[in-house]
């Protein structure tokens, strides 16, 4: 799988490049998957659970990444905090990948469980969880939708205002022999 971004401040400077890009990949050997590719110039793009508006220099969790963290969250108190290493880490990774909204918080705030994981010999061994990481889902629980799933605002200064274009995926052309 390859992933290509271009954000450039003109829609016809972000088509002509990912008309080039689309233009060399073909010529490479590549298909592109078309469904998953966006190829015309855009300034919000829904990317690996994250939204990324150009026009206001921000980036937010998208709902259904929000909601699955908390439906995750609820599923491990329901267990009672005893649980298989699998969904401790399945969790810690869920918070993880929002780093680019939450920032050093995400990995900060999953030290314990993931301390727990890595306790373990088997995936599916049970850890019953301490009082460390109970606090840490209870901060998620908590914190998640109002602090992490609205806009983070990029620091001015640093923010362009663009257009994207967006190719997700692509694999390689198989030639019969």
């Amino acid at each position: 799988m390859l992933f290509f971004l271009t954000m450039e401040r003109d829609r016809q400077v972000c088509s002509s490049i990912t008309k080039a890009v689309k233009t060399d990949l073909g010529e490479a050997g590549f298909i592109t998957n078309d469904e998953k590719s966006i190829w015309e110039p855009c300034q919000r793009v829904d990317w690996l659970g994250l939204t990324w508006d150009s026009a206001r220099g921000a980036i937010e969790i998208v709902d259904r990444r929000c909601a699955k963290i908390l439906s995750t969250i609820d599923s491990i108190a329901d267990s009672g905090f005893v649980i298989s290493a699998r969904k401790l880490a399945s969790f810690t990774g869920q918070i993880i990948s929002t780093s680019p909204v939450s920032g050093n918080i995400s990995k900060i705030m999953t030290r314990h469980c993931v301390l727990s994981t890595l306790s373990v010999q088997h995936w599916e061994e049970k850890i019953e969880l301490d009082q460390y990481c109970i606090e840490e889902l209870l901060f998620w629980r908590t914190d998640l939708n109002s602090c992490y799933c609205s806009y983070q605002r990029l620091d001015p200064r640093t923010r362009r205002k663009g257009q994207f274009c967006i190719v997700l995926t692509l694999w390689p052309r198989l030639h019969a022999f």
